[in-house]
């Protein structure tokens, strides 16, 4: 059984564990999941943020564009390789990245739009 030194002289029996192929798959497939949902809402504070403003204060709908647009292009590659996550978090993404993008140019119109005002 291997060991660890934990000072001088002293080591600690650690239990060998391997890896078996189910094991790599599903943890693989928690670590995809994750970093899924992660990477595909970090753009919803904005979006959320935006809509509550009802206002483009302090946004660049340029970031979502690129973002959304590449992310198309991670759901091709994801149904080529035939990775449900993939596709399914990127799909989701460019879903939000497209809302932000329209939400952007509609309080950006409302903005510049003339008031209406009466003497």
């Amino acid at each position: 059984m291997p060991t660890v030194r934990v000072g001088p002289g002293n080591a600690l029996p650690v239990p060998e564990f391997e890896w078996g192929t189910e094991d790599r798959v599903a943890l693989s497939q928690i670590v995809g999941l994750v970093a899924g949902f992660g990477t595909t809402f970090a753009a919803l504070p904005d979006l959320i943020a935006m809509l509550r403003r009802r206002s483009t204060k302090g946004m660049n709908p340029r970031m979502a564009g690129i973002t959304g647009t590449f992310q198309i292009l991670w759901v091709g590659y994801g149904l080529l390789i035939g990775s449900n996550s993939v596709v399914m978090w990127n799909v989701i993404a460019v879903v939000v990245n497209f809302f932000t993008v329209a939400a952007f140019f509609y309080f950006r119109h409302e903005e510049r739009a003339p008031t209406d005002v009466r003497h």
